[in-house]
C-alpha cells in the first residue's frame, strides 16, 4: 500500500470511528446545526481526495517471475489532505 492510499484510509477509519456516534445525536436532535455543516464540509473534503485518489494511475503490470505479470506502482503525486476543523470550534468529530 502506497502512502496516499494508507492516508486515505486513516482518513476513512477515522469518519468510520465517529460515524455511530453522529448518527445517534442526529436521530437524537441533538447534534448542533454547525457541527452538522461541519461535519458535512468534512466529508465533501474526504469525498474529493477518494476522487483524487481514484483519478491517480494506481498499478502499472511489469514483467515477473508470477508468468510474466506482477503489480508495481506507478508514478503517484501527492493528494491534497482534507482541511482540519479550526481550533477551538469543537469539530464534527470530537
Amino acid at each position: 500500500m502506497n502512502l496516499e492510499t494508507s492516508e486515505l484510509v486513516s482518513a476513512l477509519g477515522t469518519i468510520h470511528e465517529h460515524l455511530p456516534r453522529l448518527i445517534r445525536e442526529l436521530l437524537a436532535d441533538e447534534l448542533p446545526v454547525a457541527k452538522q455543516h461541519q461535519f458535512a464540509s468534512l466529508l465533501i473534503e474526504l469525498g474529493e481526495l477518494l476522487h483524487q485518489h481514484a483519478d491517480l494511475p494506481s498499478s502499472i503490470i511489469v514483467p515477473g517471475r508470477d508468468g510474466g505479470r506482477s503489480m508495481s506502482s506507478g508514478p503517484r503525486h501527492a493528494l491534497q489532505k482534507p482541511a482540519t476543523p479550526p481550533e477551538g470550534s469543537g469539530g464534527a468529530l470530537s
